[in-house]
């Protein structure tokens, strides 16, 4: 039995690694959508004094930022995205800074940004530090 089991899960396990991360057949139809930030304790973004930041990607090519910091303030900031291919994202007026974080002395700029193909994917802001936008479902 126990054997069964292990059998089982061990094709489980090599089905989501070959199937959960694939780029979508349609990958900008799939990044459509509302993100939530997510971020790890120690992470380069707990450090910025940020309580909540949600990204949207709409069809017609637009995005939207909203930022909330403890200190009260907030920011909504509205650009533009493509998605370039090789699981790259161009966010026109992206608040972030320089290395990656959401920090609300950032200026809007262009980012470019990488997906990862989970599900729901992720855009991840620096690949070097657990703070990373995931969509929400």
């Amino acid at each position: 039995m126990k054997r069964a089991f292990l059998i089982v899960a061990s094709a489980l396990s090599f089905l989501c690694l070959n199937g959960c991360a694939r780029r979508p057949n349609d990958p900008h139809a799939a990044l459509i959508g509302l993100y939530r930030l997510h971020w790890e304790k120690g992470s380069n973004c707990s450090e910025r004094g940020i309580t909540s930041s949600t990204l949207e990607l709409r069809a017609d090519g637009t995005s939207e930022q909203r930022d909330n910091f403890k200190d009260g303030s907030h920011f909504v900031t509205d650009g533009k995205w493509t998605y370039d291919g090789n699981d790259d994202i161009s966010i026109e007026n992206l608040r972030i800074t320089t290395t990656g974080e959401i920090d609300k002395n950032a200026s809007a700029t262009h980012a470019g940004v990488l997906v990862q193909w989970s599900r729901p994917p992720n855009i991840v802001l620096n690949p070097d530090d657990d703070c990373l936008f995931s969509k929400m479902q």
